[in-house]
């Protein structure tokens, strides 16, 4: 099933002559100084401070220089963690971040897999200074797999998530893989996941994926109803600053601020997007060589238009590229959703 599967999105594009209108300030970036090493060492070694505006200058300072491609630690070992080994790695509960006795938002972290083989940097920001966390093979049991006396002291995370409480297996929130977000929904079960960006989407060139490299997590107080978190996006054609205010109470609400700031020519830009998974549905039963009746994690691209309209566009599984476009001003709300 997992081969089988096909990505679906949907997304609120920016063609290339909205772009070069709508943001000549970033398109300048590349005429401005650079800034100092230490300035725009996006997650220093050491505790440092942090606010919003030192990332938005991080990000501004990384766009004006040339990208520089991450490179993946151990990636003959880290290749050998398929799904079936990962399943046998767990974050040790205790180790959790913010995981105290009546914590709302626990912590736990994600390891790197043969599917998510790039570290991400995350800091703890307690009173405007942010504080690395470190990796050690001492926060993950990992079972039988024989795995932590060969991995590397300085391996790192691939990503975090957030518990439904301290004593609790399950999630609600979880940043993982390029800028790749997903939250539950009412009933607590994942479906379409969210990215920061998307650059050249179903267009005649390669799609890029943009990563967040840097997580700044804020410390929630004793009655805090959301949780801050604040991340670096870099990629070859852009960088970003973002910030996501997520609460959680009857379903999940998700706060995002992003500024971006662009380093190459983009084509097709696109803001909100989303991405899901599907083989066959309802609609389309007829082309399934499996027993069961649908497979996909969402069915149907829906729109809610500024005069009120409502709109459902099944997904199909087609045999090549295929665009759906639609023009609004000011959409009340469009998503991908499984019924």
């Amino acid at each position: 099933m997992r081969n089988c599967l096909n990505r679906q999105s949907g997304i609120f594009m920016v063609n290339r002559r909205q772009l070069v209108v709508g943001a000549p300030a970033a398109l300048a970036l590349a005429a401005l100084p650079r800034y100092a090493d230490a300035q725009t060492a996006a997650s220093p070694a050491s505790p440092h401070s942090f606010d919003f505006n030192r990332l938005r200058q991080t990000a501004k300072a990384l766009a004006a220089k040339a990208y520089v491609a991450p490179k993946a630690p151990a990636p003959d070992l880290v290749k050998t963690i398929d799904f079936d080994v990962v399943q046998k790695i767990k974050f040790r509960a205790g180790k959790a971040l913010f995981g105290g006795s009546g914590s709302r938002f626990p912590i736990r972290l994600f390891h790197l897999d043969a599917f998510n083989t790039l570290p991400v940097r995350i800091n703890v920001v307690r009173n405007g200074v942010a504080t690395p966390v470190p990796y050690s093979a001492d926060d993950f049991d990992y079972g039988d797999t024989g795995l932590k006396k060969k991995l590397p002291p300085d391996l790192g995370f691939s990503g975090f998530r957030v518990m439904d409480g301290p004593d609790s297996d399950t999630d609600w929130l979880a940043f993982q893989g390029a800028s790749y977000f997903r939250s539950a929904g009412q009933d607590n079960q994942y479906g379409a996941s969210a990215r920061g960006i998307a650059v050249n989407t179903a267009t005649s060139t390669k799609e890029e994926f943009p990563r967040f490299s840097d997580f700044w997590l804020v410390e929630p107080g004793p009655h805090a109803r959301a949780i801050a978190i604040y991340a670096l996006l870099d990629g070859p054609s852009l960088t970003g600053a973002y910030k996501f205010l997520a609460h959680k109470e009857t379903g999940v609400i998700i706060d995002v601020h992003a500024e971006l700031f662009i380093r190459n020519d983009i084509a097709q830009l696109g803001i909100a997007p989303q991405t899901s998974m599907y083989w066959y549905g309802e609609n389309d039963r007829q082309y399934a060589t499996d027993w069961r009746p649908e497979v996909h994690d969402s069915d149907g691209l829906a729109l809610w238009t500024v005069k009120g309209e409502r709109i459902w566009l099944p997904l199909i599984d087609p045999p090549s590229v295929l665009t759906n476009s639609f023009l609004d001003h000011n959409p009340k709300g469009f998503g991908l959703i499984q019924r």
